[in-house]
């Protein structure tokens, strides 16, 4: 390396080349470690079957999955977790909407916690709509059609 960081021969080119590959390395072993964005496991041990766990996912844009029993879900890059696996049961899933604000909508916030009684082998997917009363959530059995739990406004 030369004063300026680049390698002995003075050549740009190569030391481009050179972090090229290292991204193009990093990305290939990101992806074989199983790190997904917006996908969180959120069981002990190893990863089960669909058939075995309950999905749960965020229904509408700018909805995240901040917890499931009070453990928090983990996203890589900061970015909402928008799926989680769980195992059946009884399950507390508290969710998050950002709407941003635009010129001509004000935008809103809104957080809350439902209760799901989990089966495996089923979708939920969450649902938020704002009222004049507030916002208000709801998860749908998507394997039967059926809404299984809401919280009012």
């Amino acid at each position: 390396m030369n004063r300026h960081g680049l390698p002995g021969d003075g050549s740009p080119r190569r030391w481009w080349r050179d972090i090229a590959a290292s991204t193009a390395l990093l990305l290939v072993v990101g992806i074989f470690m199983g790190c997904s964005p917006g996908v969180c496991h959120m069981y002990l041990g190893q990863e089960r079957p669909d058939s075995e766990t309950a999905t749960v996912v965020a229904g509408v844009s700018d909805l995240g999955i901040l917890a499931v029993d009070e453990e928090r879900t983990r996203s890589r890059g900061g970015n909402p977790v928008l799926e989680v696996k769980v195992l059946p049961g009884r399950h507390s899933i508290l969710v998050r909407r950002v709407v941003p604000a635009t010129v001509v909508y004000s935008g809103y916030r809104a957080d809350a916690e439902l209760l799901l009684d989990a089966v495996a082998g089923h979708r939920y997917s969450i649902h938020c709509e704002r009222g004049l009363a507030g916002a208000g959530f709801w998860i749908r059995d998507e394997t039967t059609g059926r809404i299984v739990t809401s919280a009012p406004p």
